[in-house]
């Protein structure tokens, strides 16, 4: 039986298809990944494929205020000498919103998010930036740019937008 504390178990469909996003013919862009309804298992809610999903889609499928949810997003971007790059992103929203019946309940949901976060980064090694939000300002295309551009070492072309 499932106690109201324990962590919830990894559907292994996340690292499955982790791998086939890192591959270089990737068939996701972004994984979203979320809690089942009785908050059991975390397991894969949505997948966009490469050719159609965009930025946007990605931040409306994962800006659910009452629930924490994780993407695994393949960003693009480009340097100025022209070479473009793409990072694998882990995006952990939970949000200041959040709320259960009680604020213990609450904070029960909220501590439960940091340990599935440390789950997926077991998991899914080679995810080069981290991104913790809780606010829609903190899933802002140039919130998450200037997250990425820690990790690079050539300079960034913030005019470049690939959707």
């Amino acid at each position: 039986m499932f106690g109201k504390y324990d962590t919830p178990d990894f559907n292994e469909e996340i690292y499955e298809r982790y791998c086939e996003l890192q591959h270089y013919k990737a068939k996701w862009r972004h994984i979203i990944i979320g809690l089942t309804d009785d908050e059991t298992e975390v397991v894969v809610q949505d997948l966009g494929k490469t050719n159609e999903a965009l930025f946007n889609d990605m931040v409306e499928r994962i800006s659910d205020p009452q629930n924490p949810k994780w993407s695994i997003f393949n960003y693009n971007y480009k340097c100025i000498d022209g070479g473009k790059r793409s990072k694998v992103v882990l995006i952990h929203w939970c949000p200041n919103s959040l709320t259960r019946d009680t604020l213990k309940e609450s904070a029960r949901v909220k501590m439960m998010s940091l340990q599935v976060l440390s789950m997926i980064k077991k998991r899914c090694k080679g995810v080069v930036c981290f991104v913790e939000a809780d606010s829609i300002e903190e899933l802002s295309r140039d919130y998450i740019m200037e997250k990425v551009s820690r990790n690079e070492r050539e300079a960034i072309d913030y005019s470049y937008i690939e959707e």
